[in-house]
């Protein structure tokens, strides 16, 4: 064989291990790809927790007011109607019938507000729990940098470096 021929041999292997080198860094950078968008998930969904929290409690407070408001017009019906004013009892009225259909509205949308937070929750908990098990990802990840640095050393001495 000639030292053409054994030069081509040689980097034909060095070719090779380079490609097994760059498959196995694609494995890691994958892994690594995941892990970041696992995290920038979490963190949207903190975001999102909080701002339904946020939304909740704007939400809390509007129907505390709606309910005071709601006794108050309670009241003055009440008055109105001892009073024998008709008119003014009929219009007390209409308007409470208003207060009561925004104050379930209200109510719904809270409920809403609920349903998502709870979802929100299960997700970052699931999320949690995937980062915490240990499983064969992690396995594969440390032999495949295992096995980059033995190519990458491989490829060093080949090289004389």
């Amino acid at each position: 064989m000639s030292w053409l021929e054994q030069l081509e041999l040689q980097l034909d292997q060095l070719d090779q291990r380079l490609a097994d080198l760059l498959r196995s860094s694609s494995t890691t950078q994958e892994q690594l790809f995941r892990e970041q968008r696992n995290c920038d998930r979490v963190q949207a969904l903190q975001r999102q927790r909080q701002q339904l929290q946020q939304s909740a409690e704007h939400q809390r407070k509007q129907l505390l007011q709606l309910a005071e408001d709601v006794n108050t017009w309670r009241h003055r019906l009440d008055r109105a109607r001892q009073a024998n004013a008709t008119e003014l009892a009929s219009r007390a009225d209409q308007y409470l019938h208003r207060l009561m259909e925004r104050g379930r509205q209200l109510w719904n949308d809270f409920d809403d507000l609920g349903r998502r937070f709870r979802e929100v929750e299960q997700q970052l908990l699931d999320l949690q729990t995937q980062q915490k098990a240990p499983g064969s990802s992690d396995l594969d990840k440390d032999w495949a940098l295992f096995y980059a640095e033995l190519e990458l050393q491989k490829l060093r001495e080949d090289s004389g470096l």
